[in-house]
């Protein structure tokens, strides 16, 4: 049976001003001020993200308190956790309508991943949308201190940019919507102490203790013993790094818009004008032009592009998501849209370290090590799986003089161990690749040997590894994920 709450909402109005007395306007965030600010004075309403907790609970009443009862509340039931899921909503609707406020319910039942990541983005995607069709330009959230303390470590976990460790930010507008986080100064605690003062009700997400989700592990093992382990106050610490990294963000944002305006041209980017900008401008400068030319890209795709804008060898291809290529000519940067057959290309030049993404949406990538360091000659050799790895020896080669491509008529390729060369066609005949894969299959040549590698086979008998070798090449093949 789902719990009532109508004896404790009962007076929620006078609660809230209550409440709002206790954290007036001039408290909240001063960067969400001028929008409030304006949209109460135009009569604008404004939705809030309510899923029923403490912190979305002290937004509402806070939110309805200032903007004398414009706003609407909107709720995300994901239907995954009964009978939990169903007393949140109960819940939200009650609370709107003590507060005569329209409620939204949002339901989604066809999620294929219930990971936290996957949840949240199915959320924040239900909500996007209802706003983008009511025409909604603004969303309050009730983000708090102790959010920002556990999503640093989270994004510091994975690696994140200056941007990505400003997050939640108090203002953010995204695709003509306002995100608003007003209450990013109080902590958790301190919010529920204040509700409890007040007898204000709010439901708890079990799920929350649930510690097969990393941002749960991090709340209930790590922050606690962080704030237990520092001389001074720790969340305000992170505040103040926050604010810190945004107005750093903030200012190479605007450098990189100017180096935007400078470089890129007709969706294209001058080359040797964006080597001479500092690494984290020119990886802004990158990620907004992909943006605007509306390609999916990752910031490891990025960051691939800078290792390959950084070596000697020009003309070379990274694979983008989407089957998009970014070409990198001596003198420009393009984007190259996708065609419907993308197996076969022409000649890919390599860099002696780092990936490179192929048309086929595989991978490859080199490194150059001493014989020494790669263990070859030791005991306990590396195991190689010959369709992905090999090891060659790499005396011979130099920037420039090693490229990949996808067979042509007349290629002949003499494997590690075979008495001589044979014909590339018969080679994947024998041994039996599919006739749809081999026009996609990479093949890896030197300027001064042929061909060293092609996956699925041992290396070339021309590259051998002798016991002189001082310089070996390994070279890793991941073919595209299915």
């Amino acid at each position: 049976m789902l719990p009532s709450f109508d004896e404790e909402l009962s007076d929620l109005q006078s609660k809230a001003k209550n409440l709002y007395g206790l954290y007036p306007f001039k408290l909240w965030h001063s960067k969400t001020h001028d929008y409030l600010i304006h949209a109460k004075s135009v009569g604008e309403k404004i939705s809030i993200s309510c899923s029923g907790g403490a912190d979305s609970v002290f937004a509402v009443l806070l939110a309805w308190s200032y903007l004398k009862g414009q706003v609407n509340l909107i709720h995300v039931n994901h239907g995954i956790r009964e009978p939990g899921a169903s007393r949140d909503e109960k819940f939200v609707r009650l609370l709107g309508k003590c507060l005569h406020c329209n409620t939204t319910v949002l339901s989604i039942k066809t999620l294929s991943k219930t990971d936290e990541g996957s949840l949240r983005e199915a959320r924040m995607q239900a909500v996007r949308s209802k706003l983008e069709k009511e025409g909604g330009r603004a969303l309050i959230q009730g983000h708090q201190a102790d959010d920002i303390a556990e999503s640093f470590l989270w994004r510091i976990s994975r690696g994140a940019s200056p941007e990505g460790l400003t997050s939640p930010s108090p203002y953010h507008l995204h695709k003509g919507v306002a995100f608003l986080r007003p209450f990013l100064a109080f902590s958790r605690q301190e919010i529920r102490e204040s509700l409890e003062s007040l007898s204000i009700p709010w439901v708890d997400d079990e799920t929350n203790l649930d510690k097969k989700y990393l941002r749960n592990r991090l709340r209930l093992n790590v922050v606690g013993a962080w704030k237990a382990s520092v001389d001074r106050d720790l969340l305000n610490g992170v505040i103040r790094t926050r604010d810190l990294l945004e107005e750093q963000n903030e200012a190479i944002s605007e450098w990189v818009s100017r180096a935007c305006d400078a470089v890129v041209d007709n969706g294209v980017i001058n080359k040797k004008q964006l080597v001479e900008l500092p690494d984290a401008v020119k990886r802004g400068v990158l990620a907004r032009w992909l943006s605007n030319m509306e390609v999916e890209f990752s910031h490891n795709h990025i960051s691939d592009i800078l290792l390959l804008l950084s070596s000697s060898v020009i003309n070379q291809r990274i694979n983008l998501k989407g089957n998009h290529l970014v070409s990198i000519s001596q003198d420009l940067i393009s984007v190259v849209k996708p065609v419907e057959d993308a197996r076969s290309f022409l000649r890919c030049n390599l860099p002696l370290v780092g990936k490179i993404y192929l048309p086929s949406g595989a991978m490859l990538s080199l490194e150059i090590l001493g014989v020494e360091s790669s263990g070859l000659f030791k005991n306990s050799k590396p195991l190689v799986d010959i369709n992905k790895n090999a090891w060659i020896n790499a005396d011979s080669i130099v920037p420039g003089s090693i490229y990949c491509r996808t067979r042509t008529e007349g290629d002949l390729y003499h494997k590690l161990g075979s008495s001589g060369s044979k014909s590339v066609k018969k080679a994947m005949i024998d041994n039996k690749i599919p006739h749809s894969e081999r026009d996609s299959v990479p093949l890896v040549i030197t300027e001064k040997k042929g061909i060293a590698w092609i996956p699925g086979f041992p290396p070339s008998e021309k590259l051998k590894i002798m016991p002189s070798t001082k310089r070996v090449m390994h070279l890793t093949y991941s073919p595209r994920a299915a």
